[in-house]
């Protein structure tokens, strides 16, 4: 490189975005992990299975396959006001297709559409996953009823 050529305000601006990932880490952390164990409280009564060990996952996502008597797609647009929602994975969030991770992890096909990756982040608002949970009981039952 050429001396004069270096960005140095980007580079300024990124060694402070560092410093301050650094500082604010643990309170950011904490708030995403809180946010987790909260939604996944709530959820309860949808009865999904969640994917991954508590250990070893980020703790700002949750991948969880829900029972077949729920609709998915509905299910999705209801949660979608609240938090990030993708099936499967993150790179195949608008697809009914099946994710190749889930099913490379084993999962069959049909148990894989029916995985829902929530994610959120520091910044995030609380929710009340459990009336959430009820009212998309609620909705995801009456949405299969019609179609069925």
């Amino acid at each position: 490189m050429r001396p004069g050529t270096l960005p140095v305000a980007l580079i300024a601006g990124f060694g402070e975005a560092c410093f301050m990932a650094l500082r604010d880490h643990e309170v950011r952390r904490e708030k995403v992990t809180r946010i987790r164990r909260d939604l996944l409280h709530g959820l309860e009564r949808l009865h999904p299975i969640v994917i991954g060990a508590d250990n070893g996952t980020m703790p700002n996502v949750a991948n969880c396959i829900f029972p077949e008597d729920l609709d998915v797609a509905t299910l999705k647009s209801v949660i979608f006001r609240d938090i990030a929602v993708s099936s499967g994975s993150a790179c195949n969030s608008y697809s009914n297709e099946a994710s190749h991770v889930l099913t490379a992890m084993g999962l069959p096909d049909d148990v894989a559409r029916r995985a829902i990756r929530l994610s959120w982040c520091h910044l995030s608002e609380q929710v009340d996953w459990f009336s959430l949970a009820i009212r998309a009981e609620k909705i995801c039952r009456r949405t299969l009823l019609k179609v069925g």
